[in-house]
């Protein structure tokens, strides 16, 4: 895995050949039974795919859509129907929760309504409730962490925030996203070093704030994480071209970490 940017060009192939797809499950759907199973299959498949072409309200519609019908046993036409569990039931919950998530945080980013904000906050504590504790949780759980941290960044939760990276650090050290984990502690951290009066606290913050940075800086792996269409509000490469500017304005800034920011210091030797 690498870290990738794709051209606008690129980008713009990728919404024309997903918005194909998602016609094609469109006709799919209409041509299914209202009562099938399979139904819910397609809603899955129309979602994720409306999200990857960038179509965000029909992606929420679409699979909030599909998490009624599971929840209220009904069929595609509203009909009450009795339905065998299902993995959209218990495995993949989690993972609609959190697409419908990732399209809210999108929306909201560029359109900047707080409704959307407030819909993300929602699906990403459901996605965390509902994620299977098993084996996969190890992987899944820690990215799913980092993007719910950035939506408390955008509510200006930030000591919530912090907490939420510094779980990240301590429990999950060997996951994909835990320099994206490590980088985003010293950021929320510089911000909340902005507002303290405590000028020997500052400036211990600040040595340890600059040692994070300047790790990141000189042993930053090529795997940080595997950047995809799906990973919208947890891009690292353009978090990344940050590091250097905020560096070296860094030094006139005051800081103050709360008592969980001693989880984020990592020195070479213990990675």
């Amino acid at each position: 895995m690498s870290i990738r940017q794709y051209s606008k060009s690129q980008k713009q192939w990728f919404r024309v050949g997903y918005g194909v797809i998602v016609e094609r499950i469109k006709q799919k759907l209409h041509q299914a039974p209202v009562a099938d199973v399979g139904i819910l299959h397609l809603l899955w498949r129309l979602g994720i795919n409306e999200y990857r072409s960038g179509d965000c309200d029909a992606a929420i519609r679409s699979l909030e859509k599909l998490l009624h019908m599971i929840d209220f046993q009904e069929d595609y036409s509203g009909c009450k129907i009795k339905r065998k569990v299902t993995k959209y039931d218990v495995a993949l919950r989690s993972t609609i929760h959190q697409t419908i998530a990732r399209s809210a945080t999108y929306k909201f980013l560029h359109e900047n309504i707080h409704e959307f904000l407030e819909v993300a906050y929602r699906h990403y504590q459901l996605a965390v409730e509902c994620i299977i504790v098993d084996l996969s949780a190890m992987i899944e759980l820690p990215t799913i962490l980092v993007e719910f941290g950035t939506v408390l960044e955008l509510y200006g939760a930030f000591e919530a925030a912090m907490t939420t990276y510094s779980k990240i650090l301590t429990q999950y050290p060997t996951c994909r996203c835990y320099f994206n984990a490590l980088y985003r502690s010293a950021i929320v951290g510089r911000h909340l070093g902005s507002i303290s009066n405590d000028v020997n606290y500052q400036q211990e913050a600040l040595e340890k704030t600059i040692d994070i940075l300047q790790f990141l800086l000189e042993a930053l792996p090529s795997n940080i994480q595997d950047v995809s269409p799906a990973t919208i509000p947890c891009d690292f490469t353009s978090n990344y071209l940050l590091v250097r500017s905020i560096l070296f304005s860094f030094t006139l800034v005051p800081l103050r970490f709360p008592l969980t920011y001693k989880f984020a210091i990592v020195r070479k030797e213990h990675i």
